[in-house]
């Protein structure tokens, strides 16, 4: 998979342990001007218009049904809260740090993916970066989101299925898409695969 730049300004330190687990790497954009793939009508607003998104990592010793909520890692650093503002048609993600002010460090937006099952693409594009990255979730009962870990789509899904989402080899080395149809239709693979939970998103006011 296409690698993701680390942050490197101090104002983002607060944020690293997060950034391992909200979009680092996986399936990326084409890396240029970063160019929103997803479409702006069938975003939701699951966390209302401001709050903290926390992160919670999954105990990835305890095997759950896919899709069901994951038992929580005990040894810290297991949580990161995430202060975000809806802007219209995504979040803006603020840095935690008192003395960041309120900077923004990147975005966020949510989409269903077709079918049952609550499944969701999380879109997220951080700051300094030039390719927006996109995770699997799943929408809980309760209203949390699962996450899973977003460095194994193309590894986990079939050959066959890489195939037909990526024409190109090297899109499909690089697992890279280029349009929206290929994000759904990756995650929807990814999903059918059955992965592990990688941790729980909720939202605190």
């Amino acid at each position: 998979m296409t690698a993701r730049a680390w942050p490197s300004s101090e104002a983002r330190r607060g944020v690293a342990v997060l950034l391992l687990w909200l979009a680092l790497c996986g399936v990326q954009g084409w890396p240029s001007t970063p160019v929103d793939l997803m479409p702006r009508g069938g975003r939701t607003m699951p966390f209302g218009r401001q709050g903290k998104l926390v992160l919670s990592e999954a105990d990835h010793g305890v095997v759950v049904a896919f899709g069901a909520r994951p038992a929580l890692a005990a040894a810290p650093p297991n949580e990161q809260a995430l202060p975000l503002r809806w802007t219209g048609r995504r979040y803006e993600i603020t840095d935690p740090d008192p003395k960041a002010k309120g900077h923004v460090v990147g975005t966020l937006a949510v989409r269903p993916l077709p079918g049952p099952g609550g499944l969701h693409v999380a879109q997220t594009l951080w700051e300094g970066d030039a390719a927006y990255s996109y995770r699997l979730t799943v929408r809980l009962a309760d209203g949390s989101f699962v996450y899973f870990h977003d460095n194994e789509e193309c590894d986990a899904a079939p050959a066959a299925e890489l195939a037909r989402i990526f024409p190109q080899p090297g899109d499909r080395s690089a697992c890279r898409v280029r349009r929206w149809a290929q994000v759904e239709a990756l995650l929807t693979a990814f999903a059918a695969t059955g992965p592990q939970p990688f941790g729980l998103a909720t939202v605190r006011p």
